[in-house]
């Protein structure tokens, strides 16, 4: 028994569109050069409608007059009657017809067409349509718009599948962007860049520097939050003027907030940014004065280290050496150069076992800390007592 010419349809049909190994885009062109043959219309076209203009997203054949990325003005195309009709569209020959006085007639001379919405989400996207310069011998039958929108509804489906994973797939990088932000050891604010300047965005730090959490600061005005003290070598004379002057890049500058309002010193720094076709600009702000006070104590701790008169050894977890003080140099006649990348076992006497020294170290790990006699040999060879 011979199968139907609409079996025959639904087998290729479902031979096309269920190889999930095709990339949804190869599947689509299979899919169009189908309907040509089955329609008898020699282009098949899928156009995103959207703002009254008709975008080719695929076209059969390839490499004619409409290519992928060409754009129409809707009203001058036969699917500016379908994108609006719920059932498909269809003639066989458009001249001597109402069809004959149509913008697309005019200009492309089609004289037989089929097409019929899609939808995306549940809403009209776009269309899809075949057509032919030449007169069809036959209507178009129930069975070919039955068909078309089939093919449109897979297509609907497919296209919607890939919004959702790209969807799916931006929000988690927006996620691990907002995980890599709240990291960093900047506060970070993100405004809009055209006045009032409302924040859209704060990470924790700058949460902690405003004196306020995100959902009390989203949507105010930035010059609500923050106050630039007046620098008299600086012609913004508050933080909506560097807001609206991006170039100014970084700058330091006294600032006084909710959570700091003593005021405190900080580098801060303007960058315009796009996002999703929104001009934004991403605000950073560093309390420099900690800052200081951190360098400050470094520096005091290098200058302990240095002049220290006892003999100091740093070293990693795995007792690897990785600096040493002029007064370890003076006591043992190991210069850093000579130390640095060995363990303090080139110290050894001798006189000590292994035991000892491993109750040292169990010690110095369970309690932070050892302290006692211990016989070590300089580099000489000669042996001295220290209390360790």
């Amino acid at each position: 028994m011979s199968l139907s010419l609409t079996d025959q349809r639904l087998d290729a049909f479902y031979e096309i569109t269920s190889d999930s190994a095709v990339p949804f885009e190869e599947r689509l062109q299979r899919l169009l050069a189908f309907g040509c043959g089955i329609f008898g219309l020699a282009t098949g076209i899928l156009a995103r409608i959207r703002d009254d203009h008709y975008e080719i997203v695929a076209v059969v054949p390839d490499g004619g007059e409409l290519k992928v990325g060409s754009r129409l003005p809707l009203g001058d195309t036969y699917c500016s009657q379908t994108v609006r009709s719920e059932h498909p569209i269809g003639f066989s020959r458009a001249s001597g017809t109402a069809w004959e006085r149509h913008p697309c007639y005019r200009s492309f001379r089609l004289e037989s067409y089929l097409g019929t919405q899609v939808r995306v989400g549940g809403r009209p996207w776009g269309t899809l349509s075949f057509a032919s310069p030449a007169p069809m011998p036959r209507d178009f039958d129930a069975a070919d718009r039955g068909f078309i929108k089939l093919l449109a509804q897979w297509i609907g489906f497919g296209t919607d599948w890939i919004r959702l994973n790209r969807q799916t797939v931006r929000a988690q990088a927006a996620d691990l962007s907002r995980a890599m932000i709240g990291a960093i050891d900047e506060g970070v604010i993100c405004i809009d860049t055209a006045a009032p300047h409302r924040v859209c965005f704060v990470n924790p730090l700058a949460e902690t520097l405003l004196g306020l959490r995100e959902d009390a600061a989203i949507g105010r005005p930035l010059a609500d939050l923050v106050e630039l003290l007046p620098d008299p070598g600086c012609c913004c004379r508050g933080i909506d003027d560097w807001a609206r002057c991006p170039q100014h890049g970084d700058f330091e500058a006294m600032l006084c907030t909710a959570g700091r309002p003593e005021g405190f010193p900080a580098a801060l720094s303007f960058a315009p940014v796009a996002l999703d076709g929104d001009a934004l600009t991403v605000v950073t702000l560093r309390d420099i004065g900690r800052s200081r006070q951190t360098e400050e104590k470094l520096r005091l701790s290098d200058k302990v280290f240095e002049y220290s008169a006892e003999a100091i050894v740093i070293t990693d977890a795995d007792a690897c050496i990785l600096a040493v003080n002029p007064a370890f140099t003076w006591l043992t006649g190991y210069r850093p150069d000579e130390a640095i990348g060995r363990t303090p076992r080139i110290l050894k006497s001798g006189r000590h076992d292994d035991a000892f020294y491993a109750g040292m170290w169990q010690a110095l790990i369970r309690n932070g800390h050892w302290e006692g006699e211990l016989w070590d040999r300089r580099k000489d060879g000669t042996e001295y007592p220290k209390w360790l």
